[in-house]
């Protein structure tokens, strides 16, 4: 920590900026006629010639050069947006002949067109190979079979099933006479409401190309849309349109099955004309929008070349053009951009000449209107230069007289407020008014006031702040931000300051609350009053200066400033603080004595813990009293515990002499309980014995019959063994037989398959001798050969299968047989087990009846030992609860009296609050 002698001070530091006047000390103007308005004058008429001289080429220039740029921007918006309706059409044109040569494909199916394989499917199956077709395929939601009349045989699993006649519908009879599949118009749904394309798909004879049915095929809307959505970007708004010139499905949805005449009319004539076409119209959705529609024809082909349909594109031409408006921005920025920079050439000559002037007369505006800290600041060696100069040192001149009256005016107004205060709300004002006059004067950012209290704590009632800064006002200041040298240093009129918080050799704590105010720099200096005004300390408070934007080396003028700052502050304080330190004794004489008072009150009651260590020692009423207090606390208290304790003890020894009683009286009843089970004990005793010597023999007897028993499970397991060798030794038997087994039903499933392939030959070669004639009756006589084969090779199949059910069921017996003897040998051998441990156990029980007599023999001759000792402790027990039955008689008066001794100490309420 720095502490710095005033006469020491270097004065290096300069102020950088000039102080801003209030405006109560602007002087005004003088009142004058307003001046009649000036005409052109020369740096006017320059700029303006230089400008149309500028601008009016450049801007006939641009507009040649943005029209031929729009026009050609236009052209290729058009080709781009042609181009991609073409390949909009050319997808949904592929999407239709894809779907054609797949329908067509899946009614070509052997399941659908072979004769033979018709006859042995049957339609569950048929229309299981529909919904797998519609599950694999995913475009269609309905797919059904029709005879050549219409009505549907079977379909698919569908939302919106047929239920009705189709043979009125133009594509399902034309695709029944061209032989060819033929797609529908695509059309509205009546059923669901949505877009939908229909196939009519002829299914063939294989044999005979004859048609024979009808394929329905459905796709719908949701399955067509995508194709649109993939293709079109956002803005821009795709339609399809059929045959009867509908709109079947958009992008707007106010347009679907709409007529296309109603909104596009230029788009209908190309339609029907089936050509290529890019037309301007208006928005259907948006009044008063113009749009570029192009559209394209959609060419199906062979699938039904009456369909006449088309896809268009509709795009706003904001949209379309917008690449033309960063065009006109540049057009006319480029047009202003030259024009400006031709003016400001001119500007920049015409100010270069009149600047100096400009200046000049601005700045005597400015002093005219009371604003003497405007400065002309004109470089240059000339006349106009040193003028300046001259002006700017007048104005300083000016504006320093003016500011030191008016200071010298408003500080001796302060303080004279101050001086007049007598309370801290009464002096908050005046002081923080005459504080802003010191921040101003010594250009600063805070200036404060801190007032210390009886423990060195600081509470800040006074501050001066710039706007951009934290307030202190109203801080409670830790007794620890000072150190005890610092306080003595500043008892003695010395101060501090610190250019930079790193130079500042300032405790922790107080460097961390000056960053939180963003302190960069700061004066501290004490206001010390004269040793008569007060007879407390001297130093009541500190005068603080803070620079928060920058650090600052304090110049010794500003330090001679604040001294004397500190000095008056010093003088017209004085009675603030004397009136406070009268006002402070008072309220705490007044404080006192009622303390007093009710202290004593509450003493009249007998409540003796009332504490006057709180009221101060400097009065005698308040010694005197807490004195009297003293003495007869600790003489109750000497008697309070020795009566509290024995109060205890007597109920501790009432309580235990009670427990006593009732244990003897239990300990007589337990005795006696004990005896009668003692006498119940040795009957039983005696009866157990006799009983064991029974068990004993019992137990001989199953001794010896088991140990019989025992060797006949031993043969019984010798048996078994042998029985499962055997059957071991016949287990490669019947492996063997599993195999031909096997074999055989091999031979079935050939023989299956040749008989199913014979019947085939037959079919067909039975259909094909009516065609051949009389030529091959030899070969009718083959057939019927093969057709005998065929009977005899089935007898044969159901005796091997016969014969394969015996093997079958031989293997099973023969399985089971052998898990039953293994089942059987293992129930055995656990029998012969249990068998062993049950001789065990019944030994081991022999053992222990022969010692449980024993024991009972024992046992009778120690409970009649005990039964000779049952009437000497009746007597005793007797003798030892009347004692204790007197001696609690005895306690209960002593613990009444102990008790009264208690209330009366308990009425006195000694302990402290």
């Amino acid at each position: 920590m720095v502490y710095l002698n005033p006469a020491n001070q270097s004065s290096d530091c300069e102020i950088e900026r000039q102080p801003a006047l209030p405006p109560s000390l602007l002087i005004p103007p003088p009142d004058k006629p307003p001046e009649p308005a000036s005409k052109l004058g020369l740096k006017a008429k320059i700029m303006l010639t230089a400008i149309a001289l500028g601008v009016i080429p450049v801007m006939v220039i641009g507009a040649i050069a943005y029209q031929v740029t729009t026009t050609h921007v236009t052209r290729q918006v058009k080709l781009t947006q042609q181009a991609h309706t073409n390949q909009l059409a050319t997808m949904l044109e592929e999407y239709i002949v894809s779907r054609k040569n797949e329908v067509t494909s899946f009614a070509s199916s052997t399941i659908f067109t072979n004769p033979n394989v018709i006859e042995r499917v049957t339609v569950s199956q048929k229309k299981a190979a529909l919904n797998a077709f519609q599950n694999q395929n995913k475009f269609y939601d309905n797919i059904a079979y029709l005879d050549l009349q219409g009505n549907p045989l079977f379909q698919s699993q569908s939302e919106f099933p047929l239920v009705n006649n189709l043979s009125n519908r133009p594509y399902i009879q034309k695709a029944i006479a061209i032989k060819q599949a033929v797609v529908n118009e695509i059309s509205i749904s009546p059923l669901s409401g949505e877009l939908q394309m229909e196939f009519a798909v002829p299914v063939k004879n294989g044999w005979t190309d004859e048609v024979i049915g009808v394929m329905y095929f459905r796709i719908p809307g949701e399955q067509i849309e995508p194709i649109f959505g993939q293709l079109t970007a956002e803005n821009e708004q795709w339609l399809l349109i059929n045959t009867q010139n509908t709109v079947v499905a958009s992008a707007v949805e106010n347009l679907v099955n709409q007529p296309l005449a109603k909104y596009y009319p230029e788009v209908q004539a190309a339609h029907a004309a089936k050509q290529m076409a890019t037309v301007s119209g208006d928005n259907p959705q948006s009044t008063g929008t113009k749009q570029l529609v192009d559209y394209t024809p959609v060419k199906v082909g062979t699938a039904n070349p009456q369909l006449n349909l088309g896809t268009a594109i509709a795009l706003d031409k904001d949209v379309a053009l917008a690449s033309l408006q960063p065009l006109r921005w540049i057009f006319l920025g480029g047009t202003m951009g030259t024009a400006l920079l031709v003016s400001s050439l001119a500007g920049l000559l015409a100010n270069r000449l009149l600047q100096p002037l400009s200046t000049l007369n601005a700045a005597v505006e400015r002093w005219k209107q009371g604003k003497l800290d405007t400065r002309v600041k004109l470089k240059g060696q000339d006349e106009l230069s040193v003028l300046g100069a001259r002006l700017d040192e007048m104005a300083e001149q000016l504006n320093l007289a003016v500011q030191d009256k008016k200071d010298l005016t408003q500080s001796a107004e302060l303080i004279a407020n101050i001086s007049q205060a007598r309370s801290t709300r009464e002096l908050q004002l005046p002081l923080g008014l005459f504080l802003a006059t010191v921040r101003h004067k010594i250009v600063t950012d805070r200036v404060i006031f801190c007032q210390f209290d009886r423990q060195w704590g600081g509470k800040i009632i006074a501050e001066s702040v710039a706007l951009d800064f934290p307030r202190t006002l109203g801080i409670q200041l830790d007794n620890f931000c000072f150190e005890q040298e610092e306080l003595q240093k500043f008892q003695g009129g010395g101060i501090q300051a610190f250019s930079a918080l790193k130079h500042a050799h300032l405790n922790e704590y107080h460097l961390q609350q000056l960053k939180i105010y963003q302190v960069k720099a700061g004066l501290i200096l004490p206001v010390v009053l004269d040793r008569q005004a007060t007879d407390e300390s001297e130093l009541v408070g500190l005068l603080i200066v803070h620079q928060c934007d920058r650090n600052r080396v304090w110049k010794q003028s500003d330090i001679d400033y604040l001294q004397q700052i500190t000095a008056q502050l010093a003088t017209v304080l004085s009675a603030y603080f004397y009136q406070r330190h009268e006002n402070h004794h008072k309220i705490d004489f007044k404080k006192n004595v009622a303390q007093v008072a009710s202290s004593i009150e509450q003493m009249t009651h007998g409540n003796l813990s009332i504490n006057l260590d709180s009221l101060g020692q400097g009065s005698e009423l308040v010694k005197s009293v807490n004195t009297m207090v003293k003495s007869v606390r600790q003489t109750l208290i000497q008697v309070k515990t020795p009566a509290t304790k024995i109060n205890t003890q007597l109920s501790t020894n009432k309580q235990d002499l009670a427990k006593l009683q009732d244990n003897l009286w239990q300990q007589a009843n337990q005795l006696k309980l004990t005896f009668i089970l003692i006498e119940q004990i040795l009957n039983s005793t005696a009866e157990v014995s006799s009983q064991a010597e029974l068990a004993s023999e019992a137990i001989s007897s199953v001794v010896s019959n088991v140990e019989s028993e025992q060797a006949n499970f031993a043969q019984a397991v010798t048996f078994m063994s042998e029985l499962k060798v055997y059957l071991r030794n016949n287990t490669e038997k019947v492996h063997h037989l599993n195999s031909a087994s096997q074999k055989m039903t091999r031979v079935i499933d050939s023989i299956r398959k040749i008989n199913l392939r014979a019947s085939l030959l037959a079919s067909k070669l039975g259909k094909r001798i009516p065609q051949l004639g009389e030529t091959m009756f030899g070969l009718q006589e083959e057939i019927e050969s093969i057709q005998q084969s065929i009977a005899a090779t089935r007898e044969l199949e159901g005796l091997v299968r016969s014969i394969d059910s015996e093997i079958s069921g031989v293997l099973q017996d023969y399985a089971n047989s052998s898990s039953i003897l293994q089942q059987e040998k293992d129930i055995v051998a656990n029998a012969s087990k249990n068998l062993e441990q049950i001789l065990q156990i019944s030994k081991t029980a022999q053992r222990h009846l022969f010692s449980v007599a024993h024991t009972a023999n024992t046992q009778i001759k120690t409970a009649l030992t005990v039964s000779n000792l049952k009437s000497e402790l009746n007597q005793t027990s007797q003798s030892i609860y009347a004692l204790s039955d007197r001696t609690v008689n005895s306690l209960e008066k002593t613990a009444l009296t102990a008790k009264d001794l208690k209330n009366v100490l308990d009425f006195l309420k000694l302990d402290r609050a």
